[in-house]
């Protein structure tokens, strides 16, 4: 026979015709090695008739490369890919840490809370968020001691979100005024028949951390004019 050129045809292969008898030859294609290309694909060309295959990339999976990175490779041509990891947002594991992972290779982060500051929710408690996954903690004040301030008042505050309680020393019944009705809920308080936290804070008018007669006299002479400051 006497073929004349390999010429490719649609169903993927090829064909030579005998130029005096007109018998045909058909074959498949004799490709070589894929080889990428920079639109994001590799093609390959078949050595007998020239004819180019071209298809998009067909990688592996993804693969942590623990520098920050992760990597995947096509498994035709060898073209690799390497980027920074994708994380989802990070989640609250219950143990006083958060964790993410990258939505490609699973790489995982495992990390503490990071809380912002204390804020105080006007009942008595204060509470704080993480930054990163909102997970909230919520807690009573931690307030330090009692200062006794030159205006007849003593305030304290928490130690965490700072917010501060300011009372008047000597003002059981919480109207801002010491007078009598302040001197009979002291004499109940020094006999063990109120137990309010607030009347036993403001019943210690010598501030010495006890409250008896002591108490009782100094209020007595406040409120006769003896004396002009606890």
């Amino acid at each position: 026979h006497t073929f004349g050129k390999w010429t490719s045809t649609e169903d993927g292969k090829h064909t030579r015709t005998c130029s005096v008898c007109g018998a045909v030859e058909t074959s498949a294609h004799t490709f070589g090695k894929w080889t990428s290309t920079e639109d994001g694909k590799h093609t390959r060309s078949c050595s007998v008739c020239g004819d180019v295959e071209t298809s998009a990339h067909t990688f592996n999976d993804w693969t942590d490369n623990k520098d920050g990175t992760h990597s995947r490779s096509c498994i035709h041509c060898g073209k690799t890919e390497k980027l920074g990891h994708s994380f989802n947002d990070w989640t609250d594991n219950k143990d006083g840490t958060h964790s993410r992972s990258c939505i490609h290779c699973r790489k995982t982060e495992k990390l503490g809370h990071s809380f912002n500051d204390w804020t105080d929710n006007k009942d008595g408690t204060h509470s704080r968020s993480c930054i990163y996954c909102s997970t909230k903690e919520k807690s009573d004040h931690s307030f330090g001691d009692w200062i006794r301030t030159e205006d007849g008042m003593h305030s304290r505050a928490c130690t965490k979100c700072g917010n501060s309680e300011i009372y008047v020393i000597g003002d059981l019944t919480k109207d801002n005024i010491i007078d009598a009705f302040d001197i009979v809920l002291l004499r109940r308080v020094i006999i063990n028949k109120i137990t309010s936290e607030y009347q036993k804070t403001v019943a210690d008018v010598n501030l010495d951390g006890n409250i008896n007669i002591a108490d009782l006299v100094l209020m007595q002479h406040y409120i006769l004019g003896k004396t002009k400051v606890f």
